[in-house]
């Protein structure tokens, strides 16, 4: 189960900025701290793929979640 301040990091300002780009990201599991997820739309073969998870995506959870999860 993935809980309810990741999946509305996701909701509010991940997928948002994603879908200017024709993109988006499906949080599929939580476990340990790893959020695993898909990306999809204009995301799923994008050549910045790395970039976005690594700069943005996991920067945007580790600013905005707990810690402690």
């Amino acid at each position: 189960m993935i809980p309810n301040d990741i999946l509305e990091v996701f909701e509010t300002v991940i997928n948002p900025l994603l879908a200017d780009h024709g993109g988006c990201v499906y949080p599929l599991d939580y476990q340990d701290g790893v959020v695993t997820v898909r990306m999809g739309g204009a995301c799923r073969g994008c050549l910045s793929l790395d970039a976005t998870v690594n700069n943005y995506i996991k920067k945007e959870l580790q600013n905005r979640c707990h810690k402690n999860k």
